[in-house]
């Protein structure tokens, strides 16, 4: 009999520990290791280099450029656009590069636009925007090569986009619509 207490107990001991590494880890993975929070008030312009956003989440206080040399890329990530006193964009110039990947994109101002001059990949990411100018569209694309695949486009107060190149969309759906000019 005390063979098989002492059996018993080895087994016990190996079970309990099995069970705190799995409590461990689960405690980590439910805290976002790795995730993480960045507020910039004021306009970020991005030139001349990469910044990469990996399950970030970016909350701008200002205008986002992303200008000649300069590339933006969202991987699982959310970008505020937030001006509460008067109109905000994003701007991807001409020599500059967005990329955003099963990522969210918001703003959130009184009469807010992204304008797309240059290349720029939309692949499986919402964009949420509001624009209160009925006159205007909330996306202006005029140039470069861009993709919507697989994502959605949500516009409040304006038509969605209006278009003056070639642009590739496939499985994306825009609320309201788009103009093709």
């Amino acid at each position: 009999m005390t063979y098989i207490g002492s059996r018993g107990f080895g087994l016990s001991v190996t079970v309990v520990v099995a069970v705190l590494i799995a409590l461990v880890f689960v405690v980590l993975s439910t805290q976002g290791v790795g995730a993480s929070t960045t507020d910039i008030y004021g306009d970020w312009a991005i030139t001349n280099g990469t910044v990469t956003l990996v399950n970030e989440t970016v909350d701008v206080r200002g205008n986002v450029t992303v200008g000649e040399g300069g590339v933006l890329i969202l991987k699982n990530s959310t970008l505020f656009v937030n001006l509460s006193d008067s109109d905000s964009y994003i701007l991807v110039d001409r020599g500059g590069y967005l990329e955003a990947v099963d990522s969210r994109i918001h703003g959130s101002t009184h009469d807010s636009i992204i304008i797309i001059r240059n290349d720029t990949l939309i692949l499986r990411t919402n964009i949420h925007w509001f624009n209160n100018n009925p006159s205007g569209p909330a996306i202006l694309v005029e140039d470069g090569r861009i993709e919507f695949r697989d994502s959605l486009v949500n516009v409040y107060g304006s038509r969605a986009m209006e278009v003056w190149t070639d642009i590739l969309i496939v499985n994306t759906r825009f609320h309201p619509g788009i103009d093709l000019v």
